[in-house]
């Protein structure tokens, strides 16, 4: 190993002052896994995980209730979310939570109640007043009065040895249907049980991925290999495999069948002359009502739809198009993380598509992926504008995909006589000299180079386990790999360097260390404790210590750093805070600062050229202003910039106003890729109006972007 030179820069060159920054934050809110609408008769009420949408029926009024805002206990925040819900006959609605806490909808605002035993409940069965729930993933059985609010918790029938056993379904019969890894599946009712099967498949826990048609003559469960129908007692298994999706709701129909929904895949499972059936009906929806929620009540001709793609609220009723009647300031569903590409545009990875930050909009990019692309978790543009994604398949196996001239392929897959356990990546990285770097965590990393794949397992070369933290090519034949004992720098040649947190100075509290990860040019960041640190060249600089007092005996948990001036961190404690570096002091704002969940960050990109940050947390999207002394004197919402009609079908008008000077109208794809120049030329200030003729372009989306001196602004387009 060669001698390190360390220099470890004095704290001095920095000011010991600690002013707050003026931070301004926006929040956008994550909705989580849709769970079902119910109605009542004042309002459409859309329940989400995290999220209650009520939507007025006369006149369509969207108001939305995150959980962050109606349950303030944020400590416990991450163990919350919305579990079921009920409308009831005098028009209250009720909405049960995973941690212990019922909300009652009741003249025009919520009241909020706990019961600690009302822990993870679910609704079976509503009769005269009393709901019948399970509760406890399934464990116990509780009957709730709606009169009293009084809980009488029981426990399950069957052999109480077993305690593997759930209730999952009460029949029209009145029959409790319990799931046991020692009995099968059973139901009962006063004492009497009769076994409905002796064979279970994956389905546990079983109150997760099943349901039953309301004639409880069909009942389904699956997971990301098969689909498992059960029918007169008997199972069919059925390969979900072929169909390429990972189911994400479901829903049955009034005929008594069960729908079953994918990013933008819907398959019907029926029973047909006795047989069950499955078939792919996608064919069947437009492509609106097939990226959507339906909203309204069965039976009514207006109807809602939430459009994951374009986060917009939109109706229908019989007979006429779709109209949006809203936009939605929510964060992409199911959404990952936020990162930026080469060209300095902000993406939002989500489980169904990639998102695109378009003048302050997210715009799902739907089109250009497949309806089989759905959990996308990585993402990079190559040349050409042609992207590389990373994605979660639904086997949980992880591969890569290239557009390349219209067409998806498989990146160099591994070779089929291979005996390693496969890699299966969680990041994915490209090198300033066009290398594409795969990461697995846990088990090593693959190079992607000259159409060849070359994978590298730690265990065939490292002489300890490791968790890998990150990866770095320096364009010097070197690979930087940062893990939890410390960095490695592996040489061409398959040589390697080691160098420990101790080699480098710097005592370690505990065994393992996660926010550690390279930036842009090759410097190592990491944290420990309350300190961060930079190394490069052989050089460690200490950054000043943390002192907040209100983060006493916390550490650094996440480092995001995008600059030497500009370093975002996030602490390991029930605090919920983020620290920000300016090159100067430290500054920090913590959810309660705000009435914000500011929880479980991934990420933090900056928009070019401005003092905007996006960070991705667990509830939701964050977008921070730092100041105001550097914004555009000028901002380019006080023209006026508009395209109608929107969708549109032969030909669209766009309205803007201006100062006078050139401006320049034109039209790019969803990749980024220039389509058309519509106009150029120099004109006097004031407002001007032009209508163009859709000749030549495909249906689809586009951006149109107006350039006017400095200032630009961009609209998506949709041609259908």
């Amino acid at each position: 190993m060669k001698k390190l030179l360390l220099l470890i820069l004095p704290l001095s060159l920095f000011t010991s002052s600690h002013a707050q920054e003026q931070y301004e934050i926006n929040f956008y809110p994550g909705t989580g896994a849709y769970i079902e609408t119910i109605h009542t008769p004042e309002a459409h009420w859309a329940v989400f995980q995290n999220m209650i949408w009520k939507i007025d029926r006369v006149t369509n009024e969207l108001n939305t209730y995150h959980i962050s805002k109606l349950i303030t206990n944020l400590e416990q925040f991450a163990y919350r979310n919305f579990t079921d819900a009920i409308a009831l006959e005098d028009g209250r609605a009720l909405f049960f939570t995973s941690g212990s806490h019922y909300l009652f909808f009741e003249d025009g605002q919520f009241r909020i109640e706990t019961n600690s035993q009302l822990f993870y409940p679910v609704i079976h069965a509503y009769e005269e007043g009393q709901l019948t729930m399970s509760i406890s993933h399934g464990s116990k059985v509780a009957t709730f009065d709606l009169a009293t609010e009084y809980l009488a918790v029981e426990d399950l029938a069957g052999n109480p040895t077993d305690y593997a056993r759930r209730i999952i379904h009460i029949d029209n019969e009145g029959y409790h249907w319990i799931m046991s890894n020692q009995d099968g599946l059973r139901r009962y009712k006063d004492g009497v049980a009769e076994t409905i099967t002796d064979t279970l498949y994956k389905v546990d826990p079983p109150n997760f991925f099943h349901r039953f048609t309301t004639d409880d003559q069909l009942a389904l469960w699956w997971d990301n290999d098969n689909i498992y129908a059960l029918h007169n007692s008997e199972w069919t298994v059925i390969d979900l495999l072929p169909f390429d999706m990972f189911i994400y709701r479901s829903e049955c129909t009034p005929d008594n069948t069960l729908l079953l929904y994918g990013a933008r895949k819907v398959l019907e499972c029926r029973v047909e002359n006795g047989q069950v059936k499955l078939e792919d009906i996608s064919d069947q929806y437009s492509p609106l009502a097939l990226a959507s929620i339906q909203l309204s009540s069965p039976g009514e001709e207006l109807q809602l739809f939430y459009q994951k793609s374009t986060q917009e609220l939109w109706q229908q009723q019989a007979r006429e198009l779709p109209q949006k009647i809203g936009q939605l300031s929510l964060a992409p569903i199911y959404h990952y993380f936020v990162q930026q590409d080469d060209q300095g545009r902000i993406w939002c990875l989500s489980a169904e598509e990639p998102f695109l930050l378009v003048d302050d909009q997210w715009t799902g990019m739907a089109e250009i992926f497949p309806a089989n692309m759905d959990r996308i978790v990585g993402l990079l543009m190559l040349d050409d504008y042609q992207p590389l994604v990373l994605q979660l398949a639904s086997n949980f196996q992880s591969n890569l995909q290239l557009y390349d001239n219209g067409q998806w392929q498989l990146l160099y897959p591994e070779e089929l006589n291979s005996f390693a356990p496969p890699l299966n990546y969680q990041r994915l990285y490209k090198s300033d000299i066009g290398d594409i770097w795969a990461l697995d965590v846990a088990a090593g990393f693959s190079l992607f180079q000259n159409r060849q794949r070359f994978d590298f397992r730690t265990t065939d070369f490292f002489p300890s386990p490791l968790f890998i933290n990150d990866l770095y090519e320096n364009g010097e034949g070197q690979l930087l790999i940062s893990s939890d004992l410390g960095l490695y720098i592996l040489q061409e040649n398959g040589n390697y360097e080691f160098r420990s947190f101790e080699d480098l100075g710097v005592e370690i509290s505990n065994t393992f260390i996660n926010a550690a990860r390279f930036d842009e040019n090759g410097a190592w960041w990491f944290g420990s404790g309350l300190y961060v640190y930079r190394y490069q060249n052989n050089e460690l600089l200490q950054f000043p210590v943390i002192d907040n007092p209100e983060l006493f005996s916390v550490t650094v948990s996440g480092i995001f750093p995008l600059a030497s001036d500009d370093v975002w961190v996030t602490f390991g404690s029930h605090d919920q805070s983020f620290g920000h570096f300016n090159g100067q002091s430290w500054s920090y704002f913590a959810s309660q600062d705000y009435d914000l969940p500011l929880s479980y960050v991934q990420s933090v990109v900056k928009e070019p050229n401005s003092n905007i940050y996006w960070a991705s947390g667990l509830n939701g999207l964050f977008k921070i202003t730092i100041g105001d002394d550097h914004l555009p004197e000028i901002s380019v919402e006080d023209y006026a910039y508009t395209v109608f009609p929107n969708p549109s079908c032969c030909t669209f008008t766009v309205e803007w106003e201006q100062v006078a000077g050139e401006v320049i109208l034109s039209l790019s794809n969803v990749l980024g890729q220039p389509v058309r120049e519509l106009l150029k030329r120099s004109t006097a200030a004031g407002t001007y109006r032009h209508t163009f003729n859709r000749y030549g372009l495909d249906s689809g989306t586009y951006f149109l972007q107006i350039k006017e001196g400095d200032r630009t602004k961009t609209i998506p387009l949709i041609i259908h």
